[in-house]
């Protein structure tokens, strides 16, 4: 389905439903012509006899929930009206109301063209007042609630038919009581019938003066307030009069304060030429601002015109003045100590107060016991009493006073004593709580362990060597123990010794504990045996160095060696010489060879042994 077809279905279901033009164009958001043109098409094909128009009339009054009874009724009810002449919207003289607000739209239609042609009353008013609806909502309806009769209406209306006569008459007057005041109270406002124009005059329609006809009733008193309107008028008159002439007196007034103005500022100007002159030469002679010294100049001037301008007297002044401001200081700090004095002195009595009060109040408070039977001996008691019951149940004094005064009228002094006992057994039990499930995990590990503990014991094992084993495994897990296998235990047993087996699981736990103290051991030797590396190493060079040295002094010997015999056989021949003689000679110390050789093996090292045992 269209839109369009479904907007002339709703159009045609709000015609069929007693719905006007007008709110058939709101609700289907289209204009007044449009619903005219689809009610009065479809008005056209139900009056020609159309099998198809007849199934969709049918259609139509099924969907609007109208019922062939309703339908007679309708009928009846349409001939009623038709015999009072009362048209319904389609009629030609109802057009009027809704082309005029629909300019533009639809002016091919063939009837609009037909209707136009006949001629409508330019003067037709949009509101369509002789409407069918506008008769029972305006006027039936409102009759009927305020209770009026219909008769009565028909004078009314006539009445004021004859009366509209004398308002065409004066309506060219400006002065006519009956015209719309703008500026008239609210409540002869309301008195209006509908605030709307009933009589317009035809002839002039473009400069029309809107009349308002007024009841009947109320005519006298809209005459009486006109009366007092003219009244207050006159009185506004008399009073804006005196404002005007209170204003020109205001400004006359102005006029000559104005002039004063002008004087008093030709004035301030030259004053204040004569003051910048002076505040610029003291800036740029004596660099001395004036906005800041202004005060100071005044008291020197004042002070020199005390004097007659004496400069002798001024110097004698100044230096007095001197003198004097240093007794100024001095006093200056001794008033100063004594108002800290007096304030520590008021600060003391303040305190002193506060401790009188307190006191007394004490004082007061211990008489009232006194009275009551509680003196300082009774106080002292009770004080002891409660630091004991405190003490021994190891609660604070603070603490145990206040629940004591709180809880006196209960004996609490005989539950305080059970208040520890009873938080010792809450804590013990709640650390029997927490103890619970270790308790339950290790009797459970105790159920698993008592199945393989008689097999341990069948061969000897204690709980001691399986603590034991649990320390030497834990040792080895934690890297304390490592097993050396060329590491021979000392515990050696002889086989054909018979051995207990208690005594064979502790030597064994012995020997194994023997063996972790390897891991350091080894730790140890290993740096040691770095050590000894290093140093032989050392050696080694220094070997080298000393083998090269022996080289040097073979080559050397080797060199003597050949000579060594002939220096021997002269040697001889000398002293053999001087044993003759016997004379005397100095003995030169003699000199011993050796001859070495450098070699790695050992048997080199024996033969030069055996060369240093001949030589």
């Amino acid at each position: 389905m269209t839109k369009s077809r479904f907007v002339r279905e709703s159009v045609i279901k709000g015609y069929l439903n007693g719905k006007s033009f007008a709110e058939i164009s709101n609700e289907n958001n289209i204009a007044k012509g449009s619903v005219f043109n689809i009610i009065n098409t479809w008005t056209a094909q139900i009056g020609i006899p159309d099998i198809d128009v007849l199934r969709e009339f049918s259609t139509m009054i099924r969907k609007s929930g109208i019922t062939i009874k309703q339908c007679a009724q309708s009928f009846r009810f349409i001939q009623i009206l038709g015999s009072f002449g009362i048209r319904d919207e389609l009629h030609s003289s109802y057009v009027a109301d809704i082309i005029p607000t629909n300019r533009g739209e639809n002016e091919d239609d063939p009837e609009i063209k037909n209707k136009k042609s006949d001629g409508w009353k330019k003067d037709h008013s949009p509101t369509a007042r002789d409407n069918f609806y506008y008769f029972i909502e305006s006027i039936y309806n409102n009759c009927k609630n305020q209770g009026i009769k219909s008769t009565n209406v028909i004078r009314w209306i006539q009445d004021l038919i004859d009366f509209g006569l004398l308002l065409y008459e004066n309506a060219g007057n400006n002065t006519t009581g009956f015209e719309r005041d703008s500026n008239e109270p609210r409540e002869l406002q309301n008195l209006r019938t509908n605030n709307k124009p009933i009589f317009r005059n035809s002839k002039d329609t473009r400069n029309e003066r809107e009349i308002q006809i007024p009841f009947i009733s109320n005519i006298s008193s809209y005459i009486e307030q006109k009366k007092s309107e003219v009244l207050n008028l006159d009185i506004n008159n008399k009073k804006l009069q005196q404002e005007i002439r209170d204003l020109e007196e205001q400004k006359n007034t102005l006029l000559s304060n104005i002039t004063n103005l002008k004087r008093k500022e030709s004035l301030s100007l030259t004053y204040l030429d004569w003051f910048n002159s002076l505040r610029k030469e003291l800036w740029e002679i004596y660099s001395i601002k004036l906005e800041e010294e202004f005060s100071n100049f005044v008291k020197v001037f004042n002070d020199f015109k005390y004097y007659d301008y004496d400069a002798h007297q001024i110097v004698k002044e100044y230096k007095q003045l001197e003198s004097l401001r240093y007794e100024m200081k001095a006093i200056q700090g001794i008033v100063d100590s004594i108002v800290h004095t007096r304030d520590n002195l008021l600060k003391e009595i303040e305190s002193l107060e506060e401790r009188e009060g307190y006191s007394r109040q004490s004082l007061g408070a211990l008489q009232e016991l006194n009275y009551a039977g509680y003196g300082l001996k009774e106080l002292k008691q009770l004080k002891n009493t409660i630091i004991e019951i405190a003490v021994s149940n190891g609660i604070e004094f603070h603490d145990a006073g206040k629940k004591f005064l709180k809880d006196v009228e209960n004996q609490y002094d005989s539950k305080l004593g059970f208040e520890a006992k009873i938080k010792e057994v809450k804590t013990e039990l709640k650390k029997l709580e927490d103890e619970g499930p270790a308790y339950k995990e290790y009797l459970q590990s105790k159920d698993i362990i008592s199945r393989s503990l008689p097999y341990l014991y069948k061969f000897g094992v204690t709980d001691d060597d399986i603590i034991s084993m649990t320390d030497v495994v834990t040792a080895y897990l934690n890297g304390n123990i490592t097993f050396d296998p060329n590491l021979k235990s000392e515990n050696i047993v002889d086989e054909n010794k018979l051995i207990k087996i208690p005594y064979y699981w502790k030597s064994f736990i012995d020997e194994l504990r023997n063996l972790g103290n390897l891991n350091s051991e080894i730790t140890r030797q290993r740096s040691y045996l770095d050590a000894i590396r290093k140093e032989i190493d050392d050696l080694n060079s220094q070997r080298q160095k000393l083998n090269e040295q022996t080289l040097l002094s073979g080559q050397l010997l080797n060199s003597l060696h050949g000579r060594f015999p002939y220096f021997i056989e002269s040697l001889r021949q000398i002293m053999f010489s001087v044993k003759e003689l016997n004379k005397i000679f100095i003995v030169y110390q003699p000199l011993f060879f050796i001859h070495v050789t450098t070699s790695s093996d050992s048997k080199d090292d024996d033969n030069i042994h055996k060369e240093s045992k001949s030589l």
